[in-house]
C-alpha cells in the first residue's frame, strides 16, 4: 500500500470516530443552550431613572441610586420589553394602567379604576392582568402574567367601518380590534416559537401568533449552537 494511502487511512480513521462524537454532543449542547435560556432571570428592563421615576408599566421596577437603571424586585426578571414579570405564574390584578386624568383603557378588558390604591387600573374580582396589562379570565388566566395578548399591531375604526384593519388570522392568529389595539382573542396569547426556514441563514424563523399555548420549537437557531459549544469550552 503506498505511504500516501495509508496515511491518508489513518486520520480518516480517526477523524470519524472524533466527527461522531461531535454530532452526538451537538443536540445535548443545543438542549443545555435552552434549558440555560429558560433559567436565565435578568432585572435590567432597560429603562433609566435619573432624571424621571421609573414608568409605571414596568410593573414595580425601582429605581436603582448607583446605576440610575430600572431594576426589577426580587422574585421578578425584565421581560424582553423592559416589564417586570413573576419567576413564576401569578395572579395580579394590576394591570400598569394609570387613571388620575383618564379612565382606564377599553383594551384592558373590563379594568376599573381604583381610587384608593393610587388610581391604578385593576381586573375585576376572578381575573387576572395579562404581562402586557389586559384582563384575562379562564382556565389560563392563573399564567397570564407570564403572558401576553397585545399582538404589536394596531388597528382603526370610524363608526361601524373599519379604517385599518388587523392582519389576517393566517398571519397573527385569532384577533378582535379593542381601542385601536390588535389583540388575540378571550381565552389566547400571543407566544412565538423557532420553526424551521431554509431561507434563513440561521436555518429557523421566528413565528409569532395568538395561540392558547406555546407550540414546542421545532428548530435551533445556528447561533444558538455556537453559543452552547462556545460556554462548553469555557473552563
Amino acid at each position: 500500500m503506498p505511504l500516501q494511502l495509508f496515511s491518508f487511512d489513518v486520520q480518516l480513521s480517526r477523524t470519524l470516530p472524533a466527527m461522531a462524537r461531535i454530532a452526538a454532543v451537538l443536540p445535548v449542547l443545543a438542549l443545555g443552550a435552552a434549558q440555560h435560556r429558560e433559567a436565565w432571570c435578568g432585572n435590567d428592563t432597560g429603562g433609566r431613572c435619573r432624571v424621571f421615576a421609573c414608568h409605571p408599566w414596568r410593573r414595580g421596577a425601582e429605581c436603582d441610586g448607583d446605576t440610575a437603571r430600572c431594576l426589577c424586585p426580587q422574585g421578578a426578571c425584565s421581560s424582553e420589553e423592559g416589564i417586570c414579570v413573576p419567576q413564576e405564574a401569578a395572579c395580579s390584578a394590576d394591570t400598569g394602567g394609570r387613571c388620575r386624568l383618564l379612565g382606564c383603557d377599553d383594551w384592558r378588558r373590563g379594568a376599573r379604576c381604583n381610587t384608593t390604591a393610587g388610581h391604578k387600573c385593576l381586573c375585576p374580582r376572578g381575573t387576572c392582568s395579562s404581562m402586557d396589562g389586559s384582563c384575562v379570565g379562564g382556565e389560563t388566566k392563573g399564567v397570564a402574567s407570564q403572558s401576553r395578548v397585545f399582538t404589536g399591531h394596531i388597528c382603526s375604526k370610524f363608526f361601524s367601518m373599519t379604517m385599518i384593519s388587523c392582519p389576517s388570522e393566517d398571519e397573527v392568529g385569532p384577533t378582535e380590534c379593542v381601542a385601536g389595539k390588535c389583540i388575540c382573542k378571550e381565552g389566547l396569547y400571543y407566544v412565538c416559537h423557532e420553526r424551521r426556514d431554509n431561507s434563513t441563514w440561521s436555518g429557523c424563523s421566528k413565528e409569532c401568533k395568538c395561540q392558547q399555548q406555546r407550540p414546542v420549537d421545532g428548530c435551533t437557531p445556528i447561533a444558538a449552537l455556537a453559543s452552547a459549544r462556545a460556554d462548553s469550552l469555557q473552563i
